[in-house]
């Protein structure tokens, strides 16, 4: 079974949450066990950030010109999908662990992870190069349980190549979990910010760099996928695929 959801309406908890209901319904459920909320204002900016845009909007801004428009790179990528066969996966665990032994973040699996995909490069120069990942911002905000809209946010790790390719494991490491602990502070400056029509500091924005160096990276495992059960049973397997705009999310059953 496969779902195609647009993130402007939910996250990957959101997505998983309204599969999960499905599967209540399908199993004869009369009340879901979470109600789905939509609370979206609980996202809205900071009462002091609506002034300042509404002053904004009543100034005589005729001779202002227009906010530029969000650059989208117009580039002809293509799409490719590739297995990593167990045995490498084990040796890649075990070098890891290793490597950074030293590590005692109970979060570091997706750092530690992350630093030997991301940052594989065969250019030592001056070029940057760049990882972008989604964290959960759910902590950060008094949302209520049951909402399913979006509460991800950009974190993006830049450096350049000639230092990756110098780093250790350890070292790259570091730089992924220095980025994750500016989270909270980034979050916060543009949900109170985010009014502002410029489109130079939205985190959102793909930016006229974004190609080859720059790598985005997902993370389903926690998602709430594999206990969707539409009556024979959870999933086995499920995984998704990035269609431009859209994501599709696949699942398989016994």
């Amino acid at each position: 079974m496969g779902l195609t959801f647009c993130h402007s309406i939910c996250d990957g908890l959101g997505a998983a949450q309204f599969l999960k209901a499905v599967g209540e319904f399908a199993r004869g459920v009369e009340k879901l066990r979470v109600t789905p909320v939509w609370c979206r204002e609980y996202l809205l900016p900071s009462p002091l950030a609506q002034k300042e845009f509404a002053d904004h909007e009543t100034k005589d801004n005729s001779s202002m010109p227009p906010p530029l428009p969000i650059p989208v790179p117009d580039q002809q990528l293509e799409h490719t999908s590739f297995d990593i066969p167990t045995d490498e996966i084990y040796q890649l665990k075990h070098h890891r662990t290793r490597a950074i032994s030293n590590l005692t973040d109970n979060k570091k699996n997706f750092s530690n992870s992350s630093s030997h995909i991301s940052f594989i490069t065969d250019n030592a120069g001056d070029d940057e190069v760049e990882l972008v990942f989604f964290a959960n911002c759910r902590q950060l905000v008094p949302l209520p349980d049951g909402f399913y809209g979006n509460c991800f946010f950009p974190v993006t790790v830049t450096a350049l190549t000639k230092i990756v390719a110098e780093a250790s494991l350890a070292e790259v490491v570091k730089l992924i979990k220095d980025a994750k602990a500016n989270l909270p502070a980034e979050f916060s400056r543009w949900l109170n910010n985010k009014t502002d029509k410029s489109t130079s500091d939205d985190p959102f924005a793909p930016g006229p760099r974004v190609g080859y160096d720059t790598l985005f990276i997902s993370k389903w495992a926690r998602l709430g996928f594999n206990e969707v059960d539409y009556g024979w049973g959870k999933s086995v397997q499920y995984k998704g695929l990035l269609l431009c705009k859209q994501t599709t999310s696949t699942q398989k059953w016994h």
